[in-house]
């Protein structure tokens, strides 16, 4: 009957660890799931901002074309005025 209670008590404390373990499990669980949505938004944020970056640079490709579109239309503008001149 002594070997049976303490057989009932190693039981209780290893349920009682069991259970501590799995609080244990749980914490991390969560923990891991925490910064796996930190890290998805993260990389997310990475790509927006890449995105607009490249969205940036085509704009400024865009400003340079149209600068030197104007640059060339002014020295012809400037050229007809001369010829318009000269007659």
């Amino acid at each position: 009957e002594e070997d049976f209670y303490r057989l009932k008590k190693k039981y209780k404390e290893k349920c009682q660890e069991l259970e501590k373990q799995k609080r244990g499990f749980d914490a991390l669980r969560k923990k891991c799931n925490d910064l796996q949505d930190a890290l998805d938004e993260r990389n997310e944020l990475i790509e927006t901002y890449r995105a607009k970056e490249a969205k940036s640079e085509h704009y400024e490709r865009v400003i340079f074309d149209l600068k030197e579109t104007v640059m060339w239309k002014d020295k012809k503008l400037e050229a007809l005025v001369r010829q318009i001149d000269f007659y």
